[in-house]
């Protein structure tokens, strides 16, 4: 963009790109996991939604949302959530160690020395959240936290970045009909799809894919003893559905 932006113009263009952040993610040309991303053939629109996130950022830089004035101000400060900077190790602890030692989340490890520091804090946070409105909000906090550091690890398909997406995609199956609704339900299968398909021998991957297959409904209820799971716990579109024992969140 060339020149500055005047005060006036500025809630327009910042709500011209939030508009059509969410077309590009609600818009899914799939119609099946086979032929949703990580699975399809590759293609130069994949994660075409996350680059036009990262544009959103320079929108965001831009047209000083938060400023004196602005109409979205109060929504902007109502729906902020701590910057990656400020993540803390509380949530992290209350994820499984094999999940930690995964990610080699160690008691030095932070954001500037692991690449999945922020994003497993905000998945943390994500899957402790209740209820549609706090669910969304997480959710794109999740996605706005992504740094080009992890978005160049899920462009390279690799496999710790791709289960957290899933995760992420996971907690989004449990509250079916929002506007997130279907990329979550075709990427979160696809995903798991290739997690089982590519790396079937790395065993930490697959134990903690069960969650997200169970939801995004690609989980072999079979293949897992009946006492860990209620008949509540397989319903992806209920409103609350906690993690299997055998992944313990909260």
């Amino acid at each position: 963009m060339a020149g500055s932006i005047r005060p006036s113009e500025r809630d327009a263009l910042w709500a011209a790109a939030g508009l059509l952040g969410a077309v590009a993610f609600c818009y899914v040309e799939a119609d099946t996991p086979e032929e949703a991303w990580p699975l399809n053939i590759p293609s130069p629109l994949d994660l075409n939604w996350l680059k036009m996130s990262f544009g959103r950022k320079e929108i965001w830089q831009l047209t000083q949302t938060l400023m004196a004035g602005s109409m979205f101000q109060a929504l902007a400060l109502e729906s902020s959530y701590p910057s990656p900077s400020s993540s803390n190790r509380q949530g992290l602890e209350a994820l499984p160690l094999e999940f930690l030692e995964l990610y080699d989340l160690e008691a030095t490890s932070n954001i500037n020395n692991n690449p999945y520091h922020a994003p497993v804090c905000a998945v943390a946070e994500l899957l402790d959240v209740d209820g549609i409105i706090p669910m969304i909000k997480a959710f794109l906090s999740f996605l706005g936290g992504i740094c080009p550091d992890f978005k160049q690890l899920l462009e390279l398909k690799e496999p710790r970045a791709l289960l957290l997406l899933a995760y992420s995609y996971a907690k989004v199956c449990q509250y079916g009909h929002t506007w997130l609704y279907q990329r979550a339900t075709l990427e979160g299968q696809a995903i798991c799809l290739y997690l089982e398909r590519y790396h079937q021998n790395e065993r930490s991957i697959q134990n903690l894919l069960r969650f997200p297959k169970m939801m995004c409904g690609v989980f072999d209820i079979t293949a897992y003893p009946t006492s860990a799971l209620t008949p509540d716990q397989c319903q992806p579109n209920s409103t609350r559905v906690e993690v299997p024992s055998v992944m313990v969140i909260r």
